[in-house]
């Protein structure tokens, strides 16, 4: 977890409540009848792109905690691999890969906050 907050656990996350009580199937999983395949692809495409050790570090069983185990504080150990220490081939997979998940103003938020996320890293000396 991020600097100051308790272990969680996944079996732990039940999502957001407005009254503490959990809605039973309030998401349940259904067909849209949207295709995948693309981001599928693009997700096998990346992952094939990384080394064996690159690839260990940010893949997880579904209801592993890592999912729970995130933060964006700078100099918390983070889980996976940094966009910034992978080859230009790599990233432009990575990319692609957040392209095929993201809306297109979904991804135009993403890069800015990377591209904020950088700017800050700078100006504070790389901390």
């Amino acid at each position: 977890m991020g600097p100051g907050v308790s272990q969680t656990k996944y079996a732990d996350v039940v999502g957001v409540t407005t009254d503490g009580k959990v809605v039973e199937d309030l998401y349940a999983i259904h067909s849209t009848d949207v295709s995948t395949d693309a981001l599928v692809k693009a997700a096998q495409a990346f992952l094939d792109g990384l080394s064996t050790k690159e690839r260990t570090s940010c893949t997880f069983d579904i209801d592993a905690d890592e999912w729970t185990a995130w933060s964006n504080v700078d100099g918390y150990d983070r889980k996976g691999v940094r966009m910034g220490d992978l080859t230009e081939k790599q990233r432009d997979l990575g990319y692609a890969l957040l392209g095929r998940a993201l809306s297109a103003d979904g991804l135009t938020q993403t890069r800015g906050i990377m591209k904020l996320n950088a700017f800050l890293g700078d100006s504070n000396g790389g901390n």
